[in-house]
Parts: structure tokens; sequence; C-alpha cells
């Protein structure tokens, strides 16, 4: 009885500690949620501050490879070559005095330190400072994977290239994506610049049609109060041209018989009930106006993008196919 008491009672403190860092993230991250990231290169190491934001297996890669972008999520990089890497963190003789002034220098108090490799992870703890914690997961594999791929842009004083083995081909995130559209045959060898820059297209579509789309949830019991006009089951973009057309009944908008498109008598009854009410008291106009313009965009976005990564993922089997062959013939 003893024993079950105990097992709850764990049960209850490692629920409360999830459900914990679900909420308060950035508290147990420290630093306001600004991790410290240790970054492994071929001649040495470099550190970045990163942001860290919740579900970052689904944003971190695309974020990362947004190169040049003002929103970049890992700033303020420090790199260090280092003569002897190899003895820079060992397992038997613990870190050196190199590498550790280097971490201690950037580590601000109870902030938490990302490292690509559990054996990091284990030395670091155990020989640098007292009470550091490092973070080594799914997660962080992400941001190795976003650093690693574009090492020529965020660290460009690394001149040695990674080896295949370093350079990881494929993160969970874009492998997400890739599988919800249907591109379960893109292995990770096949993964170049034009394929992952293609397949964040994709994710920025859906994540601006999800973000409106949630927009028009909220707004939901407006719909409800419009008499006449039956909403159930509108295309997204025809819901997005209603709302619009209620915050700015006097611009003009398409009109025809396609299913995204409102009626001509539809939008007539739209613009008499919008100038008897204070659409701006009940509307956030300018998220309506972003809604008007991005949803359509981003519906046709997404059929041209999968028409690329189709053909481009015909392309790069066709040059593996090539390559192989070219292998066979010269054993």
């Amino acid at each position: 009885m003893y024993v079950i008491g105990v097992l709850v009672f764990v049960s209850l403190v490692i629920l409360f500690a999830l459900d914990f860092l679900s909420v308060f993230p950035a508290e147990w991250l420290g630093y306001h949620g600004i991790i410290l990231v240790l970054l492994e290169t071929p001649s040495g190491f470099a550190l970045f501050y990163y942001l860290y934001r919740p579900n970052a297996l689904e944003v971190t890669w695309a974020g990362l490879t947004l190169l040049g972008s003002q929103t970049e999520p890992v700033f303020d990089k420090e790199f260090t070559a280092f003569e002897d890497k190899a003895n820079a963190t060992n397992q038997e003789t613990g870190v050196s005095a190199e590498f550790a002034r280097m971490i201690k220098k950037r580590l601000r108090p109870k902030q938490k330190l990302a490292v690509g490799k559990q054996e990091y992870k284990t030395i670091i703890e155990k020989c640098l400072v007292s009470g550091i914690y490092c973070l080594f997961d799914d997660a962080v594999m992400e941001l190795m994977w976003g650093l690693k791929n574009n090492m020529e842009h965020y660290v460009p004083e690394e001149t040695s290239d990674l080896s295949k083995e370093d350079r990881l081909q494929m993160s969970v995130g874009m492998k997400m994506v890739l599988d919800r559209y249907g591109f379960h045959d893109v292995k990770p060898e096949m993964v170049n610049r034009d394929i992952t820059k293609y397949t964040r297209h994709l994710y920025e579509c859906d994540v601006s049609v999800n973000k409106h789309a949630k927009s028009l949830c909220r707004y939901r019991d407006i719909f409800e109060k419009i008499p006449g006009i039956g909403f159930e089951g509108w295309h997204l973009e025809k819901l997005a041209a209603a709302f619009k057309l209620i915050c700015y009944p006097d611009q003009e908008i398409e009109t025809g018989e396609r299913e995204e498109l409102l009626s001509d008598a539809e939008v007539l009854h739209l613009v008499n009930y919008a100038r008897h009410i204070k659409s701006y008291s009940i509307l956030d106009r300018r998220s309506c106006f972003e809604m008007y313009e991005h949803v359509p965009m981003s519906r046709e976005w997404r059929p041209r993008t999968l028409e690329t990564l189709q053909y481009m993922s015909r392309r790069q089997k066709k040059h593996m196919k090539l390559n192989l062959c070219v292998r066979r013939r010269h054993k």
C-alpha cells in the first residue's frame, strides 16, 4: 500500500511538473524564455541565444530556413575555434578551461543550455557549473538541424564543411508537413535547398489559413445575428469576403457563382446590414482586411507549391537513380 501511495504521489508530481512547463515555459527556461544554444562545428563551437517558442517541433525548422528575415529566432552569436576540439569536452577529462570560459561568459543565471549530443549534456552538467541544466530532446535536434543545414549563414566564420553524417537532412517538422500532403516517398537523402524552401512555403500557407480560420470562428456569433443569410458550409474565402464587406461596405468586391465568391444578392444583403450597425465596435477592421487579402493568396499558392514540389521530388529521384547507376558501373 505504501509503495502504491508513493507511486501515485510521484505520478502527481510529474503531471504537475508537465502542466507547469506547458503553462510557464519561460519561467522554467530562465532568462525570459531565451535559451543558450551550443552548436558544434567542424573546427569549434558557436553559441547563440534562441527565443523559445511553444510547439517547437512544428515551427523551429521553418523559422531557421527563412534566411535573412528580420524575425530570425537566433541572435547574438559567438564563435570560437579550437585547436584541439576533441579535448574541449571529454568523458574522461571533463571540459577544457577555454570551453568552460566560453560557456560561463554567455550563460545567464538559471538559463538553460541546449546541446546537440547526449554526451555533452552529461559532461557539462557534471563538470561545468553547479546547477546547470542542459536541454537535449527532439525540439533541440530540430534547432540543430536548422543551424547545421544553414551553417554558412549562421556561422560564416566556419570555413570547413560538415560531413554528410553531421548534416541532418530531414527535420521532424519538415517531415510532418511533407507527410500531411502525401509526400511519403521523399527520403532524407533527397532533401535539398529547393525542397526545403517549397516545403516551408506549404507550411506558411497552412499557418496563414489556420490563423484566419481561428479568427473567423471567434466571430461566429456575429454571423448568426445576420438575418436572411445561412453561413453554414461557406468556403473560408467567402467568409473572409463577407467580413470585409461588413467592415468596408462602400468598397467593391468580386462576385460570382464560384463557391469562394459572394453572389450579387448576398453582397447587397450584407451591405444593407453593415450600414445599420457599427462594425468597428464588434469587428477588428484590420484583421478582417488581412483575412480577405491573405486567405485567397494562401489558397492560390498552395496548389502551385504542391505542383513544384512534385516536380522537384521526381527530379531528385531520377538524379539519385542516375548516381546509383554510375556508382555501380565504376565498381
